[in-house]
Parts: structure tokens; C-alpha cells; sequence
């Protein structure tokens, strides 16, 4: 009861026992296309990965002044020499705060949150004195360089 199929044969109990001649070449051809595709696709999910995690973190900071940085936040992009020149300047400008003017530097820093936000390649200040009435979050200024 042996039939040839495909250059394979099927034995008694019906299963296929298919023997291919593959190029080596040919596969290892095969195998880097594939792992290239891989890579491709994580760096599209680690990209992915780091969009959302920002906009996770825009959303806590736009409702939420907080005093420590949450886990999922990642790494405090902004410079301590950016967020005292940043400060220092507003004291004596307030450009972007004008309802803290008798208010210093320091109390500034502690009554808003200044974040950099890659995927826009922007500063945004978080105004936590002036809120929305309706929603609660905090006023945000996208910073001019």
C-alpha cells in the first residue's frame, strides 16, 4: 500500500514521510530574511512601546503633581542645569507664568512639572496653579526654544 507523493513516501498507518532537497544556501538566505524581519518588528514595538509610555506620562503629570517620579515613566530626560536656567529665567520674565509673580524660582519648581516628551522633541511645562475647572488638569505650556 505505498503511493509516491511529492518525491515522499506514505506508509501503512497513512502518515507522510517527505524527504526535499533544500539549497543550504537557499535557507540560510531564508533564515536571514526572516531575522531581519524580527528585528524590524521589535524595533517597531520597542518605538511603539516608548510612544505610549510617554503619553502615559503626560496624562499622569496633567492631572497629578507629583512628588516622586512613577516606575513607568522611565528615565527624567530634562537636565538639572535645563530646569535651574529654565526657572531662573521665568522668575525674572514669566513668560510662560505670569500668575506666579510673587513667587521665586524654587517655589515655581515645586508648583509646576517642566518634562521633555522625545516623540515631539518639545518641553512641556505643567502649570498646576492654574487648572482646567471643568477637568482638573493642569494648564500646559509646549516650551519655545
Amino acid at each position: 500500500m505505498n503511493r509516491a507523493i511529492a518525491n515522499g513516501s506514505v506508509d501503512n498507518i497513512g502518515t507522510t514521510n517527505v524527504s526535499y532537497y533544500y539549497d543550504v544556501a537557499s535557507i540560510e538566505t531564508h533564515i536571514a530574511e526572516i531575522v531581519g524581519q524580527y528585528r524590524k518588528m521589535q524595533e517597531t514595538i520597542h518605538e511603539e512601546a516608548e510612544y505610549y509610555r510617554e503619553l502615559l506620562t503626560y496624562d499622569y503629570y496633567l492631572r497629578e503633581n507629583a512628588k516622586s517620579r512613577p516606575h513607568f515613566a522611565g528615565e527624567y530626560k530634562v537636565t538639572k542645569e535645563f530646569l535651574r536656567a529654565f526657572y531662573e529665567n521665568e522668575e525674572e520674565t514669566h513668560r510662560y507664568l505670569r500668575s506666579y509673580t510673587d513667587h521665586d524660582s524654587s517655589q515655581m519648581r515645586r508648583m509646576t512639572h517642566l518634562e521633555y516628551f522625545a516623540w515631539m522633541g518639545k518641553y512641556i511645562l505643567f502649570d498646576y496653579k492654574e487648572r482646567d475647572p471643568l477637568s482638573q488638569n493642569a494648564r500646559t505650556c509646549i516650551l519655545q526654544k
